[in-house]
């Protein structure tokens, strides 16, 4: 917490109403499939009723569900810092808490998203989160939200790469919302 008695949240891009619209796209595709094969195909219509209809129905509700779910994942991304850790959550999923004196801010540099291999990441077009790899093995803790990536070093097993404009303000809070 910082001299207020609370937690500072950092000017970090997070996902915003693109990521949840493509979340939901992707969830409802087949629905909208099965809906547009209904028009054109003929035979459809010969299916027994509670098929021809139950199928739809069925995936409708999978895709709200899914969709509904997803967005409940990616909805607490951020990154906020106290006197002496930063707090990162991606997703609900992943999260990591580092003492901002293994953070190596004076090392940072552009990175970008396509040199990272996954690991254990959620990702849907302009959004991912969590852990990757970089082309040497070594780990990176991942908030993107399809700008331009920063690389943090740190002191511990694994990076971070975030979207921040001036990654001094990891340990000095300066540019806070």
């Amino acid at each position: 917490m910082n001299e207020s008695g609370a937690f500072q949240a950092l000017d970090v891009a997070l996902p915003g109403l693109t990521q949840y619209l493509w979340l939901s796209a992707l969830a409802l595709a087949p629905l909208a499939l099965v809906l547009l094969l209904r028009a054109i195909l003929p035979g459809y219509q010969r299916l027994p009723a509670p098929v021809a209809s139950g199928i739809p129905l069925a995936l409708g509700i999978i895709g709200a569900t899914v969709a509904a779910i997803g967005c409940w994942l990616i909805s607490v991304n951020g990154v906020w810092r106290d006197d002496s850790t930063l707090y990162l959550r991606a997703s609900r999923a992943f999260s990591a808490d580092i003492p901002l004196a293994e953070i190596r801010t004076s090392a940072a540099q552009p990175l970008q998203f396509d040199s990272l291999e996954a690991v254990g990441r959620i990702r849907t077009p302009g959004y991912a989160a969590g852990w990757y790899e970089d082309r040497t093995g070594r780990k990176v803790f991942v908030l993107w939200a399809g700008q331009t990536l920063t690389r943090i070093p740190t002191e511990r097993e694994y990076d971070l790469a975030l979207g921040i404009a001036n990654p001094d303000a990891l340990k000095t809070g300066a540019a806070s919302r």
